[in-house]
């Protein structure tokens, strides 16, 4: 997990997440964002389908963070 400050370094972990999976196709990993750019980057992991999980919070009121998800 990785607080990004800007588009640079979602770049950076987007781009680092792709080697590592590519590196080790047989291993499941989670990886995440947090920040202002945490949405933007979970939405990208999931998309190129580079993370197995998430973490989200069970319910509205449990959120840690602004941005988390909230189980539906």
């Amino acid at each position: 997990a990785v607080t990004v400050q800007n588009q640079e370094d979602l770049d950076t972990f987007i781009n680092w997440c792709e080697k590592t999976k590519a590196e080790h196709p047989e291993k499941k990993f989670i990886f995440t964002t947090m920040g202002e750019f945490g949405t933007k980057g979970r939405d990208i992991l999931e998309t190129k389908e580079l993370t197995w999980g998430g973490f989200w919070a069970l319910r509205e009121d449990l959120r840690t963070a602004s941005g988390q998800r909230v189980l539906k």
